[in-house]
């Protein structure tokens, strides 16, 4: 299972936390964000580790409006996944040649996951289950879809 723990292995201009499951050997860091000049819906920038991968992605959270419940919620989509990323000081993630669709897959499920504990930087969980939901293939996922509330 995911969490969020300090990062020892950080570089000097990566953030000190780290979305991780050991297990599983999963990491997720937040890279970059569009900054000065950029356009606000172009998105953050985030690394997945998985194994030996790397695999750079860019992703769009969003305040949204439930009608059911009246309330607002923080909408992730992912504009891009596995193409080349730019981190913090112009460092490359280099873009990550996927062996089949189900290997695509199996990284998209790990960074919809790894996403609802990185919230808004690093804080989702302290956020209830539906704070946060990520979409992927048409479906809404919340933490309650990972056994995590």
């Amino acid at each position: 299972m995911f969490k969020i723990e300090e990062d020892p292995n950080r570089t000097k201009y990566e953030d000190k936390k780290i979305v991780i499951d050991h297990d599983r050997g999963v990491s997720l860091k937040f890279l970059r964000s569009p900054g000065p000049g950029g356009e606000p819906d172009e998105g953050d920038t985030y690394r997945l580790t998985w194994g030996s991968r790397t695999i750079a992605f860019v992703a769009l959270r969003q305040s949204t409006f439930d009608q059911d419940i009246g309330k607002s919620y923080y909408l992730c989509r992912f504009l891009k996944f596995g193409t080349k990323g730019y981190g913090r000081m112009h460092a490359a993630v280099e873009a990550y040649p996927f062996e089949s669709e189900d290997e695509r897959h199996q990284a998209m499920m790990l960074a919809v996951e790894a996403m609802l504990l990185m919230s808004s930087h690093y804080s989702g969980d302290t956020r209830p289950d539906g704070y946060d939901r990520v979409e992927y293939r048409g479906h809404l996922y919340t933490k309650s879809d990972f056994g995590m509330s």
